[in-house]
């Protein structure tokens, strides 16, 4: 038997249904469940019985840990040509350079003809982006 127990909101996500149906299965007695207070619990036992098979993943570890990275790129002098050639290139990033949260802003100087990128996001994300930004700098 599973010591692990769930909310209706997990459930109820887990199941792809609204939050009442679950409430609503579990007054009638279809799905078995523990009022605690006002909120009842789920054992993962009686979801797969209910479901008819395995449908709770384990629980993701909580705050799993994780690096941010910030890239100052700093391009003088910069055309103008070369200026919209780059900013075309970051947004349109292939996804393969942006599975995760990648934020990118860009800073323009012209009376310098100076560019600034700034980028932010995860190792991997930010070491290709900076890959991609490479093959297109003249």
């Amino acid at each position: 038997m599973s010591d692990q127990l769930y909310s209706v909101r997990d459930v109820a996500a887990r199941l792809g249904v609204h939050e009442r149906t679950i409430r609503n299965y579990l007054r009638s007695g279809a799905l078995r469940g523990t009022r605690i207070g006002k909120q009842y619990r789920i054992a993962r036992d009686d979801v797969e019985a209910f479901a008819g098979g395995p449908v709770m993943a384990p629980e993701p570890a909580k705050n799993p840990a994780r690096a941010e990275v910030t890239s100052v790129i700093e391009l003088e002098p910069i055309t103008a040509e070369q200026r919209a050639r780059l900013e075309t290139l970051i947004i349109s990033l292939p996804g393969e350079v942006r599975p995760v949260p990648l934020r990118v802003q860009t800073m323009i100087d012209e009376d310098r003809s100076r560019m600034k990128i700034i980028a932010t996001g995860d190792l991997g994300t930010i070491t290709r982006f900076l890959d991609a930004l490479e093959g297109a700098l003249p």
